[in-house]
């Protein structure tokens, strides 16, 4: 998302809404329309891209699409992780030169993710 130099539409909105989607899925609150945008984004970005970031960044959600399913299935039923939202990244633990740190929010302050 961040590594875009942003010429080519595809690859800039591409990467943009991938992780947006992804997020919101893997976070529990994505929908089956969530995994038909992800199709339809990786659709327009095939081909369209001037660079090689475009191109690899569809790849992995093209290739789990159709050789897990059921796995996209599965994130749709389980309802119970946190919302995307609570999930931020700690600068203070490494960022771009680190590994950075995933936190979430709870109720006791905040915990590894």
């Amino acid at each position: 998302r961040h590594e875009s130099c942003g010429k080519c539409t595809p690859c800039r909105e591409g990467t943009w809404w991938l992780d947006a989607l992804y997020r919101r899925l893997v976070g529990g609150g994505g929908s089956a329309q969530d995994v038909s945008r992800i199709a339809a984004v990786i659709d327009g970005m095939y081909g369209a891209c001037f660079c090689p970031l475009g191109e690899s960044a569809q790849c992995v959600p093209r290739s789990t699409l159709a050789l897990f399913p059921d796995d996209y299935e599965s994130l749709l039923a389980d309802r119970s992780r946190p919302s995307a939202g609570d999930a931020t990244v700690d600068p203070s633990a490494g960022g771009a030169t680190g590994s950075g740190a995933w936190t979430r929010a709870t109720a006791a302050g905040e915990e590894a993710v």
